[in-house]
């Protein structure tokens, strides 16, 4: 008999000062070799910013290119938890959750490809 999926997931920053809550992806965590994504070392799974509930202090964010994508991080030990669109008013919102801060156990339950980016 399969085991019931998890209903939801729970990461934090290494401070554990921001947590974030969300649903198990459907599709495999994106490992994206972009010039940003590859130093920052994360794992994404993507999301309506509905589904993701974020816990905690506010976070930092940076912004560059087309300065359409904020990567945010703790204001205090520096992970980076996750992106959302620098416009919120756009069509097609979507959010990422860097999956690189759960927990182990959790983090090897799921699958992950490569994406070579831009």
């Amino acid at each position: 008999m399969d085991t019931p999926k998890q209903a939801t997931l729970t990461t934090s920053c290494h401070c554990k000062a921001i947590r974030i809550i969300f649903p198990p992806p459907t599709k495999a965590l994106n490992e994206c070799l972009c010039s940003i994504c590859r130093r920052y070392g994360v794992l994404w799974a993507y999301y309506k910013p509905e589904e993701v509930q974020l816990e905690g202090e506010a976070t930092d964010f940076y912004i560059w290119g087309d300065k359409d994508l904020e990567f945010h991080r703790c204001k205090n030990c520096g992970c980076v938890t996750h992106w959302k669109l620098a416009d919120e008013k756009r069509e097609g919102d979507e959010m990422a959750v860097n999956c690189r801060m759960l927990e182990k156990e959790d983090l090897e339950k799921l699958e992950i490809k490569q994406d070579p980016g831009p």
